[in-house]
């Protein structure tokens, strides 16, 4: 029959396996939310981990965080009663809890789907929240969210979100392509959880009625009382989401926490629990309506009244303090952060850890401030600094790059300002900060499982602990007195902070201001004889002068904000200090420092609440070596519109609980058959993740009638499936991936045909065969080093990133078909198309020097294959949404492809905030590209050899002597959010083809495209997340 079954389905057989791809992109979003429940970071095989339970929680720790795991044990089971009968709702199984210090880094993690927690041992210091206990506070906010999150949950636990999913395709214009590539992608959820973050966080932070782990300091109504007195207080729909920068994301926590507590002094505190049965109703997808099903009020109502509450409040409490405010003079503010500034003993170099060019104030680098200017001299640092006695090294806690488990730790540093060098002189010391005494003797505070110590440099370079503190102290400011007899250093441990002494003659602690407020940052005059520190003892942070010999204190600033870090110039005795007012944290000078009466400083009574607490009451625990524990398996149902047809499905998903396994698996299907299946499993036991991916899909035409040698009638109906098995490592290292992988899959079709050759007696013909079977190995290295800044996922203004691929394909395509000599069937005949493979690209993102809050980017695609006479099935396609968008992804095809994309992007409206509950668009950028770019077959250099007959000239030119073809065109991105919670990306394009060229009889390009796509982030190479 001169092979009739391979050249009727032939046509349609070409790239079915971009099906597979295609579906992944919108499988990666449902990838995204699943990975939110299990992520707690790289690979740690090295640790050891031990697990314990109680009446209400199963504890895992690794070696080195015996004491977080007995402090958190005790809390946990103290506050659980209380949290739990606030909302009536107590978790079905046991609550998880985990204890990691693998990095200097503090956090907490509630995994409220997973019912786990995450703690790092390490202590936080966060200039915009005041110190409590460590363990005591950040348990207790975590759980509250486990409790609160899981009493408004809409739905069953197991089903955290569903999705809805749209793929808008290409217009065919050939007949040879099954399904054309999408011009319009959507991925959207449907979440179990809907509450703003106002709300999720203030009632974590608030935790209940009678909870002193966490208050309302003198750090929270700083922020708070700073807003009000400038009028920038956050709108009800600004505090629903996160995404902003400076002290905007902090502002969120900060007025929910000042929100509930007055909805909770209003109402009660079972508002709370009235305000989360009320989100658990399945109809009620605005808060607003919430609020006013619960309370009875409108909740933008309840908000703008508490607002003109507390701002006319403020402006009353400080009116006497502005009527005799001392600021001084600001010397930097363009930055939104700078602190701990150091003066050398000299008075000729000043130094501060600076958030120049930032737009979050922890992305601090170390900078030295020179005729006005600042001159950049290291990266991040934290804690205070030290000058050497002669003033020509800088010592300091300097952050190290992650070591091969990921791990981040603070190193002492020493920089050399003659040769303007750094040297590193501890190794995984956990540093914290640094003083040196007038001998040149180096002093410093280390960190581990949370706690911290004094420890003195050796002049071989070994550490000599000076003191064993081993119940949670928290030091910070260090400082050596002027005869180097003793150390001088604030320290927490329950609420705020003192000031002590260390005697380093006998090792004795003693208090110098030691009382009901926070007292912290001492910097000792250069007589010794007195020292200036920061205290809230008016409600208000501010700069006060201690005196040694008289034991008195005395005022010397009065802020509305709060003064933090003073520092005396040696030679003029001027003050130096971190002044937060209006936003930001300035570097402000005070010439005046003669003492201020107190009556001009009067803001409120305020004092530290005291409570009972001895943190070496420790409960004994009898552990055992951690086994392999798992959480529940999760659901997330989903419908897929594509190709007109209704696809209904579910994701599926499990998670061990330290994140050693994950398995995800996904299957839909619509009502013709059409299926897709994916399954895969993640092993994180090992430093590189090892992982196996799987996928089957189906799909069928519908039925084609025609003639057979144009006389008979007949009608066929084609069918094909795939699937391909992925099994490979991974490794990331310092924002660079490493991926080996190795592939095989089979691609099959299958036709039935009705021929009626004798009219009215039809016959029935089915025939099935492998048109393509193969595999790949390959190595993927990609880079993300794009700037972090408050819009990089809408608008990256900095940075590189790249992602290269390498590969061997073993390829066997169909030829036709040759007789089983045993059998005597029909038996399909391969051609080999094996071949070295490589794909390149990148992207460079340049701040625009004049406009500044634009940017321009240039991206570069290539891709060669070393045989060029591949079958095109095989071929790269350079069109459509991820190639030259002014031209069907189809329509540019070759052995080889090169892409160069320019942009220029710019902010239309970089803060929209319009809300229409539970969704917000709140920024719109816009931006004007032109690409070039071609694929042919051939030498990738220039085509000296072309035989394909199949394909015009279009493909036949090389880089050299290309015939290029070119699009420019528009797009317009707008960022917001869905639910509150979920990352909203939406965007729109036009594109305009300028060349137009012929492909297969078609002509193409001259015309407008466009694209369209509503995901969860946008479209950049961002593998790291």
């Amino acid at each position: 029959m001169k092979n009739f079954y391979l050249i009727s389905s032939r046509k349609y057989q070409k790239k079915t396996f971009l099906l597979l791809k295609i579906r992944l992109v919108l499988m990666c979003g449902l990838l995204i939310v699943a990975l939110l429940q299990a992520a707690n970071g790289q690979n740690h095989p090295e640790l050891n981990w031990q697990s314990f339970e109680s009446d209400h929680f199963i504890f895992h720790y690794h070696n080195g965080t015996e004491r977080t795991v007995k402090q958190a044990l005790i809390i946990a089971e103290e506050v659980y009663p209380h949290v739990t009968a606030l909302y009536d709702y107590e978790p079905a199984t046991k609550t998880h809890v985990i204890i990691q210090d693998t990095d200097d880094y503090a956090n907490g993690g509630a995994y409220y789907f997973d019912n786990k927690i995450l703690l790092w041992a390490s202590p936080l210091q966060f200039d915009l929240r005041g110190n409590h206990n460590w363990i005591r506070n950040v348990f207790t906010h975590e759980f509250a969210h486990i409790i609160s999150l899981g009493k408004a949950m809409k739905f069953p636990i197991s089903a955290p979100a569903a999705f809805i999913q749209i793929l808008d395709r290409e217009k065919p214009f050939r007949d040879n392509i099954v399904m054309e590539y999408p011009r319009g992608i959507a991925a959207f959820p449907i979440s179990n959880v809907v509450v703003p973050m106002w709300w999720a966080e203030g009632v974590a932070q608030y935790q209940f009625k009678e909870s002193t782990y966490d208050y309302w300091d003198s750090h929270r109504d700083m922020l708070l009382r700073d807003q009000a007195l400038n009028g920038k207080l956050l709108s009800y729909d600004e505090a629903g989401h996160f995404g902003k920068k400076e002290t905007g994301n902090e502002s969120v926590y900060n007025a929910g926490f000042a929100f509930v507590k007055y909805l909770s002094e209003r109402f009660g505190p079972e508002v709370s629990r009235k305000i989360a049965a009320a989100a658990a109703k399945p109809a009620n997808y605005s808060f607003n309506q919430v609020m006013k099903q619960a309370l009875g009020i409108d909740g933008r109502e309840l908000w703008l009244g508490w607002q003109e509450k507390i701002t006319g409040s403020y402006w009353q409490q400080t009116e006497i303090i502005r009527e005799n405010a001392r600021n001084g003079e600001i010397i930097l503010e363009s930055a939104p952060s700078y602190f701990y500034p150091e003066i050398s003993p000299d008075g000729s170099r000043i130094v501060v850890a600076a958030s120049e060019k930032a737009d979050y104030l922890g992305m601090t680098s170390l900078y030295q401030y020179v005729n006005g200017k600042l001159k950049k001299i290291s990266g991040s640092t934290r804690g205070n600094m030290a000058f050497s006695p002669d003033g020509t090294k800088l010592y300091y806690a300097g952050r190290q790059k992650e070591n091969r488990f990921g791990s981040v730790w603070f190193d002492l540093m020493a920089y050399d300002f003659s040769t303007e060098k750094e040297t590193r002189l501890t190794h995984n010391a956990r540093v914290y900060s640094v003083a040196v005494s007038s001998e040149g003797k180096i002093f410093l505070v280390t960190v581990h499982d949370g706690t911290h110590n004094l420890l003195e440099m050796q002049e071989d370079g070994s550490l000599r602990a000076l003191t064993k503190f081993n119940d949670g102290q928290q030091i910070f400011t260090l400082r050596t007195e002027k005869d180097g007899e003793g150390l001088i250093f604030d320290m927490a441990l329950v609420h705020g902070r003192n000031i002590y002494r260390f005697n380093l003659a006998d090792s004795s602690v003693s208090p110098i201001v030691s009382d009901d407020f926070d007292n912290r940052h001492p910097c000792l005059a250069p007589d010794g004889k007195s020292m200036v520190f920061t205290s809230d003892r008016t409600g208000i942070f501010n700069l006060y002068r201690f005196t040694f010999e008289t034991q008195q204190h005395e005022l010397i600033s009065n802020v509305t904000g709060a003064a933090f870090y003073p520092v005396i110039h040696p030679v003029s005795n001027q003050l130096f200090y971190t002044l937060f007012q209006d936003g930001r944290f300035r570097l402000a000078r005070l010439d005046e420092t003669s003492a201020i009466a107190p009556d001009l400083a009067i803001y409120r009574d305020y004092h530290i609440p005291k409570e009972k607490y001895d943190p070496a009451e420790f409960l004994p625990i009898e552990s055992e070596p951690y086994e392999q524990q798992f959480s529940r398996f999760f659901m997330m149902p989903f419908v897929m519109w594509d190709y007109d047809a209704l696809k209904v499905g579910s994701v599926i998903y499990q998670n061990e609980i330290l994140n050693r396994f994950n398995l995800y698996a996904q299957a839909g299907m619509n009502a013709r058959t059409d299926a897709d299946l994916y399954a895969s499993l993640e092993f994180n036991g090992f430093l590189p993740t090892l992982f196996w991916e799987n996928y089957y899909m189906t799909h069928h035409l519908d039925a084609k009638r025609g003639k057979i040698y144009d006389f008979y009638p007949e009608e066929n109906t084609y069918s094909f499936s795939l699937w391909e098995s992925i099994a490979g490592l991974r490794y990331i290292y310092r924002k660079q991936l490493f991926e080996m992988t190795g592939s095989y899959g089979n691609y099959n079709a299958h036709i039935k045909s009705r021929q009626e050759i004798v009219p009215g007696q039809p016959q029935m013909f089915s025939y099935g065969y492998t048109y393509f079977k193969g595999g790949s190995l390959e190595f993927r290295y990609a880079g993300d080093f794009v700037a972090p800044t408050w819009q990089s996922d809408i608008h990256p203004k900095a940075g590189f990133d790249y992602d290269l691929k390498f590969a061997y394909d073993i390829n066997r395509f169909i030829t036709g078909f040759g007789i089983n000599s045993d059998f005597g069937t029909l038996q399909e005949k391969y051609k080999a198309d094996n071949t070295l493979r490589a794909e390149i690209g990148g992207s460079l993102y340049l701040p625009d020097p004049v406009l500044g809050k634009s940017a321009i980017s240039i991206s570069f695609d290539a891709g060669w294959l070393q045989n060029s006479r591949v079958d095109s099935f095989f071929h790269f396609f350079a069109g459509g949404m991820p190639g030259l968008k002014g031209y069907p992804y189809y329509a540019i095809e070759g052995s080889n492809k090169a892409i160069l994309s320019t942009s220029f992007r710019f902010p239309l409206i970089p803060k929209m905030n319009l809300t229409l509950e539970p969704f917000t668009l709140d920024r719109v950028y816009f931006a004007i590209f032109h690409q070039v770019g071609d694929a042919w077959r051939g030498s990738f250099w220039n085509d000296n050899w072309y035989k394909d007959a199949g394909v015009k000239d279009a493909l036949k030119e090389g880089v050299l002597g290309g015939n290029w073809k070119q699009d420019i065109g528009a797009q317009l991105r707008i960022g917001g959010w869905s639910y509150y919670a979920y990352p909203l990306a939406i965007s729109l394009e036009a594109v305009y083809g300028l060349d137009d060229f012929v492909v297969y009889d078609q002509k193409i390009g001259g015309g407008w495209r466009f694209y369209w796509s509503v995901l969860f982030e946008f479209q950049r190479r961002q593998w790291g997340q």
